[in-house]
């Protein structure tokens, strides 16, 4: 299943600056905005530097398929036991 949402980071080049073409995989909420789609390279940056950020950051996997199984979901009962909250 391929996405076609894409990502909103903006990938600078000497000179000019242009949209990321990669694929969005998550969503992070932000207060008082849009909230902002972004690709798995621009995820750090955007939680970062990107305005009205929720704290702590609420990010979603939009991405094909099911969430990585690596990821923990801020409200689930493997975050409370590994202290992850």
């Amino acid at each position: 299943m391929k996405n076609d949402v894409p990502c909103e980071a903006f990938v600078d080049w000497p000179g000019q600056s242009e949209m990321c073409w990669e694929p969005a995989l998550f969503v992070v909420e932000r207060v008082a905005d849009a909230p902002l789609t972004t690709c798995a390279k621009h995820l750090g940056p955007i939680l970062q530097h990107a305005r009205n950020v929720l704290w702590p950051q609420t990010v979603e996997w939009i991405g094909p398929g099911s969430k990585p199984r690596n990821s923990i979901s801020a409200g689930s009962q493997e975050a409370a036991r590994t202290g992850n909250i």
